[in-house]
Formats: C-alpha cells, sequence, structure tokens
C-alpha cells in the first residue's frame, strides 16, 4: 500500500473482521501488519488481531489517536458516539 493505515477503520478481506488499526509491525522482509481493534461500545475487553497489509481495505476514516481512549496495557478501544 502506498501510505500508513495506522487510525483507519479496516477490513479485513478473507475473514471480514473490521475495526481501527492501532498498531503496525514492517518485518525484516518488509512484510507489513497491523493490529486491529474492533469496535466496543462498552467497558468489556475487545481482543485485537493481526493481518498482513495485503489482506486489509479501507472501510472508513477511522480516529485520530487523540480520539482514541485506550485503557490499561491491554488496548481497549473506547470509541466515542
Amino acid at each position: 500500500m502506498e501510505h500508513d493505515l495506522m487510525g483507519y477503520e479496516l477490513k479485513d478481506l478473507i475473514t471480514n473482521f473490521q475495526g481501527i488499526a492501532i498498531s503496525r509491525l514492517e518485518e525484516i522482509d518488509g512484510r507489513v501488519e497491523y493490529r486491529i481493534i474492533p469496535k466496543s461500545y462498552s467497558d468489556t475487553f475487545v481482543e485485537g488481531k493481526w493481518f498482513a497489509e495485503d489482506r486489509l481495505i479501507i472501510v472508513g476514516d477511522g480516529m485520530k489517536p487523540s480520539e482514541m481512549q485506550l485503557t490499561s496495557t491491554r488496548s481497549k478501544v473506547q470509541w466515542g458516539r
């Protein structure tokens, strides 16, 4: 892909898993993966998943890092309504 996908709302083309990209990993061989956290409107912990960049499409603007409320080290993202 031509640009960084951090903060965008993404969808995995194979599993249809959808959410916000909160982490980016670049391997030594050049492969790039993103950690996607699905929407959560409650205080429940939501597990993120890693996906290869070439499996992802942008489905929304997502949010800026300043709009995310990351609580604890377990990557719970609280979405505003």
